[in-house]
């Protein structure tokens, strides 16, 4: 296990994630959340609009286009919105590699007497300046934006925060999944509440069976808290991507005040335009952004993260700003910053 001796047992029990029955609780209920909106608008408002059982002399054209409409709208952006979710659970954020610049065998990391840097040179260090983050639980060091996340019992690269609703945390690997999560569910909520009152209003005017209307007003209600709730969140996220932070290194810039007693949210990631640092959560081509698949990653691997600040040095010598640029070799030499020890 790589000289890990202390906690080789403990990694072995993490690779296999333990099912617990309450912390899937979240899941099923985002679940049974998902089906009881879908069924509630494509059932007894869209085919409602349609009028299934009506004769085509006497149906409504109008209202039956809008239903058409509303069920093919809503049915693609239901079906992203569940794949996401599905992605979100099942991607795992990506942890420290198993690579000798990461390695602490059975060393003493407090003991280190002198700079231990591999050659891409890592921004973040301990707090006295020169000695390597590690994790004591994971016996690895740790790369810049990493931390250990005790529920997953693993370093998450890139760790933005740990999510019960997903059953796992939302890291570098995954975090364009939980983005496009809570904007298709942003769509599919607003959808829901803005284009069902319709139906619910004639359930209520006219004799409509119980469960119909239950469905309706229950499906209403709930659209419209979720929306009301997931845009914000999903505000707050974009402002995060935009200015370069996780949600993590949100919560510890939020103590730290300026030479002006304000709160200082200045991020040392953050790139010099926000589709740039957009481009770094939900990949560089621009046509993929809305799908949830992965765009080519980079060569850092959630490793080395460039700033358009920092010049950034290649194999040849020549200068470079995309971290899609940078090299790995096949051994444990990452290139990275200039002048980097």
């Amino acid at each position: 296990d790589g000289g890990g001796g202390p906690v080789t047992e403990r990694r072995r029990a993490r690779e296999v994630r333990s099912l617990t029955s309450y912390k899937m609780l979240p899941v099923l209920f985002i679940i049974v959340v998902m089906v009881i909106l879908t069924v509630a608008y494509l059932v007894y408002h869209c085919m409602t609009l349609m009028q299934l059982n009506v004769d085509d002399r006497q149906r409504n054209k109008g209202r039956a286009q809008r239903g058409t409409i509303q069920f093919i709208v809503f049915s693609v952006v239901a079906v992203l919105w569940a794949i996401c979710y599905a992605r979100c659970i099942l991607t795992l954020p990506g942890t420290i590699p198993n690579t000798p610049d990461f390695m602490m065998g059975a060393s003493d990391p407090t003991s280190q007497s002198e700079p231990q840097f591999p050659a891409w040179s890592p921004r973040e260090t301990k707090k006295d300046g020169w000695k390597r983050r590690y994790c004591k639980w994971c016996w690895r060091f740790k790369p810049d934006r990493c931390h250990h996340c005790r529920t997953c019992d693993s370093c998450i690269l890139k760790m933005d925060h740990h999510c019960p609703w997903i059953y796992n945390c939302v890291g570098y690997r995954n975090h364009k999944f939980f983005i496009l999560l809570l904007f298709y569910s942003s769509l599919a909520t607003g959808q829901i509440a803005l284009t069902m009152p319709e139906t619910l209003q004639e359930s209520i005017q006219y004799d409509t069976p119980f469960d119909a209307m239950f469905l309706l007003m229950y499906g209403e209600v709930l659209a419209v808290c979720l929306f009301i709730l997931v845009t914000a969140f999903l505000s707050f996220h974009f402002w995060l991507i935009k200015s370069g932070m996780t949600t993590i290194e949100y919560c510890e810039k939020s103590g730290r005040k300026n030479a002006d007693g304000e709160s200082d949210f200045s991020s040392a990631y953050c790139r010099a335009s926000t589709y740039a640092n957009f481009a770094d959560v939900l990949g560089e081509n621009f046509l993929l952004w809305l799908l949830p698949i992965r765009d080519t990653e980079p060569a850092n691997g959630g490793i080395l993260f460039v700033m358009d600040s920092t010049p950034l040095v290649a194999k040849g010598g020549t200068k470079k700003k995309k971290a899609k640029e940078l090299e790995y070799d096949s051994g444990s030499d990452y290139v990275g910053p200039a002048g980097a020890p």
